[in-house]
């Protein structure tokens, strides 16, 4: 068992994140109003009422143009912000989209024509001299020419499909979970955050994270998110977001 399972720091004393033992410092939580409210253990099962979907929810991504900052959707509009920090109650992976239309070339906000909710099995049309009115039907990613490498119609060795990952989180402003959205050039910055975390025997949903932005250049310059962890959380609030996680892929997995 390494240090950190087997030390029970005082709660209330804040630790260096720079310790020389290695160790991931926990420290005492931000104040989400997920723990610091009665609601909040009542939340999840308010929404799962109220039939909320994940459509329902708020959303962020990654802005286009390298930009650094997310739009926010506030108590009185949008906000711009250049960290977001969140407990992560459930990341779902394997989603695909494709649009008929290259992205790029429509208004940014048209539906795909073909999507995946688990990576293996696409619902749509994906005929790309077809219209949208095309027979929707399903079919077999593996099996798709747009789930190829070098089949992105700009060039390139990417895949046209394109592939993201799905994440519920809880900010510092709300008690109803947030839908963040992590293209396809994020998904590896995210990965290697939830394994440096599994090497602690830690979970996302164990801590809070902050996510930023670095501008990088490809075909085209594009924002990719980059993740730390700010804090672990009490085992209290640990074991909260347990049940939380639960509820949450009761609640929106397979959506």
């Amino acid at each position: 068992m390494n240090s950190l399972c087997a030390s029970k720091p005082n709660p209330k004393t804040k630790m260096s994140k720079k310790q020389s033992t290695g160790e991931i410092a926990t420290t005492t939580p931000s104040d989400f109003p997920l723990f610091a409210s009665e609601k909040g253990a009542r939340i999840m099962s308010t929404l799962k009422e109220m039939d909320i979907k994940k459509f329902d929810l708020d959303k962020i991504k990654a802005p286009s143009g390298g930009a650094v900052a997310f739009e926010v959707e506030g108590l009185d509009g949008i906000e711009y912000k250049q960290e977001l920090e969140v407990v992560i109650g459930l990341m779902i992976g394997g989603q695909r989209a494709w649009h008929r239309v290259n992205y790029e070339d429509s208004d940014g906000g048209a539906a795909p024509d073909c999507v995946s909710t688990d990576g293996k099995t696409g619902f749509g049309s994906r005929d790309k001299d077809g219209d949208e009115d095309s027979e929707k039907t399903a079919m077999d990613c593996d099996d798709c020419p747009w789930n190829q490498w070098e089949s992105h119609r700009s060039g390139g060795a990417g895949r046209d499909c394109g592939e993201k990952a799905i994440l519920y989180a809880f900010t510092k402003t709300s008690l109803i979970p947030i839908v963040i959205q992590v293209s396809a050039t994020s998904l590896k910055p995210l990965k290697r955050h939830a394994m440096k975390l599994m090497g602690f025997g830690l979970e996302l949903h164990d801590v809070v994270t902050s996510i930023t932005l670095e501008k990088r250049a490809g075909r085209v310059e594009y924002s990719q998110m980059v993740f730390k962890r700010v804090e672990s959380l009490p085992a209290e609030h640990q074991a909260t977001m347990l049940n939380v996680t639960n509820e949450l892929a009761n609640a929106f997995a397979g959506q």
